[in-house]
């Protein structure tokens, strides 16, 4: 039979704010319930005067921390709705990413079905927060606004499940579980379900209760399920009763030979479940029946024949009541007698004489606490148990209380069941093993790697680097593979990015690990490359990526063994190795050498990119940059094109030398005040162009641009680039060129001669490139024609920073940062990583496919890394009773402000007002859109009526889809204003009728 694998979890309950503090505090033995003082109690029992004279009231539950806080910005809730919102559904949200993050799996990418089988308790914070005013609970009750219909879908428990399907774009079945104490086992056994019939391939399952306000008590009566001293003694003779507690629990399932195929991090397997209900064959609708238990635990056996004598725990429901634990241990026996005489061979405990009864959440803290039993093999103890229970035979059943760790060292299987039953009779019980257990340990491989941390803010990841890196210090036996391969395959890559790169033979991540950072706009989703011209060259350019890398080796070998072929000059020696700097340098600055090199360095270095899926989607050169362009676009092949450019560089050098100045001004007035004393050889920006001019005229161009107050700075030239300097040499070039074979280019090329995009009758035109090399370099206007198009992510594919440095000053282009150079200078390198810089640099400023090149780790398999760093803030309705018993409401971190009556004068600062009122936002610019700031269609309908008050427009859910901005709202209401005012028949807005039944 098919068998369910376990492969993540996430909790919180009393005392533990994850799974580690939850199993540590099992093993520790610790009781986690809290006991509450005078000064407490006098704040959130509304009688404490009375409670605290009658001596049966029990000061004692066990709490969550921070129920009051939330990421309400990580989930896409407004403060208002977050403050409106039960924190039942708030904090199942984060355990739940929590789980996924947990399991290695980020679910907006699984390419399966995934199921979500959730339950909860009854909403206490709706009734003793939300509806304390008289006209809100009425309207709730009668769902009288829209406002109401956002509350109930906020607090409803029954929304749960589906909340969660939406916020994490979950397709499987959404499933709302409610059987009382046995939710959330039912659930898991429900998911299981759920896989086992392929519905689903993978599942999130569990259940949570917070009641509201934690810190009260509660008033023992004899013979009532609380004990009368706050504290829960299962099987004990003592035993009087279990305290209530809140908690939270979530596993995520998947078939085990999926888990096994994705090489899942598996914390135990399910071998069977089962349901039923008692029917009414027993005392009372409140009362357990020992046929019905018993019942449900041969079922579960039976699943997978699973025979009792191999099991060796059971996890009971165990709440410590006198009428409870005897009849949960009979009908245990009764169900292990069918097929076994064997006595006190099967552990039993309960993990509530640590934490208390947790309702709804009750279950699945019981199957958390097998399945980390089995993956660890210890089995913690069961607290408060001294003497057996007098109405408990013992010694007569299978049966013996874990009153200490017990430490699996056998060699067979470790077995457990584990047991939940509901108030009204839904009988649950899972049976478990410890997981298979990987005899091969995955290899660190030969490899350079790439680590990838990404968050949702800036802050959150600087904690994320943090948590990372300590985590690393404090788990060095971890391999490199396995938490490259779950960070890379297991975790959700988020907005705010950044990389490190672990050089060759480096075993652990330590503190010396320089994270680099970035951001992705989702605007960015397209490369442009850009090659630098004439001026960008240096020795050792590309030294360390020449050394390191043996396919970008073998590309530059190719084209110097061209050039060596052509003209006799060495280049790999001149670049790479020889002894004088200086002299090397003095030599790469001649033409002939320049253009070549620089040539075979961008295209080599742009064909390895691709090569490894960085593909442009637009190329632009500047000058002879173009000519690397044009061939990663498919107009030249390499070895045409490195000798058109070789050509192209004899040539030039034969021309007539000149000067070349950068002058800090616009085109237009250089060439009012130039009186043909110079040319504009480049425009790189609008108030950065390039000259060039005769030498003999070097002192006049001084003074022109002196006079006019424009700065200029002298370049390192040999000749007067991009001017008539070079017209005795333009046919001569074109006929050359004009031998050779040429092709439309296949991905778009911008012109740097006309500044738009390159033609297919310009590309395979000896004249064209003729032009190209004489006129104006139009760069700032070729970089205009991409920005036209789209917002994209610049490479600089080439050796120093000049384009980048050009491309920040350029006011088209808004995003200063979506710029990732390649080649730096080798001062300011130590390592030779490159190629992983490049890619990590790239990957943490936009989405692409990185996984190519990061690779697939065969090795390796998945490991539990540190979970998100929510940033939580308080949002909370807060009440306080009055003398006249009238609450008094306040919200935590929701803007409470009014709108003035008095009229304002800008219809965008109104419209603000009302945005920021009722979504509860401090800050709103004219720019953001409605639904990215958390808005939503119920909210939009439920503002919509004020705006159509204050501003006399009609307005509705389509209104808002259409002008979703401040800024195209206002534009909307002043057409409509002027339309009125002109009398219009027709203001071009129809109004559209929405039921809540279409939302």
């Amino acid at each position: 039979m098919e068998k369910i694998a376990v492969v993540g979890m996430a909790c919180r309950y009393p005392g533990a704010n994850n799974i580690d503090d939850f199993w540590q505090n099992l093993i520790d033995g610790k009781e986690t319930i809290s006991f509450f003082t005078n000064d407490v109690l006098s704040r959130t029992e509304y009688n404490y005067e009375e409670l605290k004279k009658n001596t049966k009231y029990v000061p004692a539950r066990g709490i969550l921390e921070g129920v009051d806080m939330f990421d309400a910005n990580f989930f896409g809730f407004s403060p208002s709705e977050a403050a409106n919102t039960d924190p039942q559904h708030r904090i199942w949200l984060e355990t739940v990413w929590d789980a996924f993050e947990n399991a290695g799996c980020d679910p907006f990418c699984y390419k399966g079905a995934i199921g979500v089988f959730a339950g909860g308790y009854i909403n206490t914070y709706l009734l003793n927060n939300i509806l304390r005013d008289p006209e809100k609970m009425e309207n709730y009750i009668r769902l009288r606004t829209t406002e109401s219909f956002q509350v109930m879908t906020g607090n409803d428990i029954a929304y749960l499940p589906t909340k969660t399907a939406y916020k994490f774009n979950l397709k499987g079945p959404a499933i709302n579980v409610q059987t009382a104490c046995s939710t959330s086992l039912v659930a898991i056994s429900q998911a299981c379900q759920s896989l086992f019939s392929f519905e689903s391939d993978m599942c999130i399952a569990g259940g949570i209760c917070v009641s509201v306000p934690q810190e009260t008590g509660y008033i023992y009566q004899e013979g009532a399920i609380p004990s009368p001293d706050g504290h829960c003694r299962p099987f004990d003779a003592k035993a009087n009763g279990t305290v209530f507690s809140n908690g939270v629990g979530v596993v995520v399932l998947k078939r085990l030979e999926d888990a096994i195929a994705d090489r899942d991090n598996i914390y135990a397997v399910v071998d069977g479940w089962a349901l039923n209900n008692d029917g009414n064959k027993k005392v009372s609708y409140t009362a357990p029946s020992i046929d019905g238990q018993a019942e449900a635990i041969l079922m579960a056996q039976s699943f997978n024949e699973i025979s009792p004598e191999n099991i060796s725990y059971i996890e009971a429901h165990g709440t410590g009541t006198n009428l409870g634990d005897p009849i949960e241990v009979a009908a245990l026996t009764k169900a292990f007698s069918r097929s076994t005489s064997k006595k006190q061979f099967c552990g039993i405990g309960s993990l509530k004489s640590n934490i208390g009864h947790t309702d709804a959440a009750a279950g699945v803290a019981s199957f958390m606490k097998i399945c980390l039993a089995a993956y660890h093999r210890i089995i913690p103890k069961t607290l408060h148990f001294e003497s057996p229970n007098p109405h408990i035979d013992f010694a007569n059943s299978p049966f013996y209380v874990v009153d200490k760790n017990i430490e699996w060292n056998r060699d067979e299987k470790l077995i457990m069941g584990v047991s939940s039953f509901g108030i009204g009779g839904t009988n649950a019980h899972i049976i478990i093993e410890e997981p298979p257990r990987n005899v091969k340990l995955s290899l660190n491989t030969n490899r350079n790697y790439i680590i990838p941390l990404s968050a949702k803010t800036s802050s959150a990841l600087d904690k994320r680097i943090k948590n990372f890196i300590d985590f690393c210090k404090d788990h060095q036996e971890y391999n490199l593979d396995d938490l490259l391969y779950t960070l890379w395959n297991g975790r959700n890559h988020m907005k705010h990015r950044a990389t490190a790169i672990i050089p060759l033979g480096v075993k652990n991540v330590t503190d010396g690990v320089q994270f680099e950072r970035g951001s992705v706009d989702e605007k960015n989703s397209s490369l442009a490359f850009l090659f630098p011209g004439q001026g960008a060259q240096f020795f050792k350019m590309g030294y360390e990526l020449y050394r390191s890398n043996d396919r970008y080796k073998s590309l530059v070998n190719h084209g110097c063994d061209i050039l060596k072929n052509e003209v006799q000059i060495d280049l790999i020696e001149l670049l790479f190795e020889s002894d004088n700097q200086e002299l090397a340098n003095e030599k790469l600055a001649e033409t002939s050498i320049t253009q070549p090199a620089l040539f075979i360095v961008e295209y080599s270095l742009a064909k390895l990119l691709t090569e490894n899926n960085i593909i442009p989607k637009y190329l632009i050169g500047h000058s002879i940059g173009e000519y690397a362009a044009a061939c990663i676009a498919g107009v030249f092949d390499y070895d045409t094109a490195l000798r058109i450019v070789i050509k192209r560089g004899q040539l030039m050098q034969q021309m007539k030398p000149g000067k070349m100045f950068a002058a800090l001004s616009n085109k237009d007035k250089l060439l009012e005040i130039s009186d043909s004393m110079f040319e504009i050889a480049a425009e790189n920006a609008p108030n950065s162009c390039t000259i060039s001019f005769e030498t003999e005229n070097y002192d006049m161009v001084c003074k022109i641009l002196d006079s006019n107050e424009i700065a200029w700075i002298p370049l390192n030239t040999s000749h007067a680039y991009h001017s008539k300097s070079f017209d005795p040499m333009l046919n001569e070039f074109a006929e050359y060129v004009n031998q050779f074979y040429l092709s439309s280019p296949a991905i778009p090329v911008i012109s740097c001669y006309t500044g738009v995009f390159l033609t297919a009758d310009q590309a395979t035109s000896g004249n064209y490139w003729a032009n190209q090399l004489r006129n104006t370099v139009k760069f700032y206007n070729g970089i205009k024609t991409i920005l036209d198009k789209e917002s994209v992510l610049f490479v600089e594919v080439g050796p120093n920073t000049h384009l980048n440095s050009i491309l920040r000053v350029i006011p088209e282009f808004e995003n200063k940062k979506a710029v990732v150079t390649t080649l730096g200078r080798p001062e300011n390198v130590s390592e030779p990583l490159y190629l992983e810089k490049i890619v990590g640099n790239i990957w943490s400023r936009m989405d692409f496919d990185i996984m190519p090149f990061v690779g697939d780790f065969l090795d390796a398999k998945k490991v539990v890394l540190p979970n998100y760093p929510f940033e939580r803030e308080r949002h909370w309705i807060e009440y306080k009773v009055q003398k006249n018993n009238r609450p008094h409401i306040q919200c935590s971190n929701v803007i409470n402000t009014q709108i003035n009556d008095v009229a304002v004068l800008k219809n965008e600062d109104e419209l603000i007002k009302i945005w920021a009122e009722s979504m509860g936002l401090k800050e709103i610019n004219s720019d953001d859109n409605f639904f990215d700031i958390g808005g939503s269609s119920l909210l939009a309908l439920s503002i919509s009526e004020r705006i159509e008050k204050k501003f006399n427009v009609p307005c509705n859910l389509r209104i808002f889809l259409e002008y979703p901005t401040i800024a195209s709202f206002v534009s909307y209401i002043e057409r409509v204003h002027l339309s009125i005012k002109e009398n219009a028949k027709d203001t071009e807005v129809k109004e559209s009728k929405i039921i809540w039944g279409e939302i």
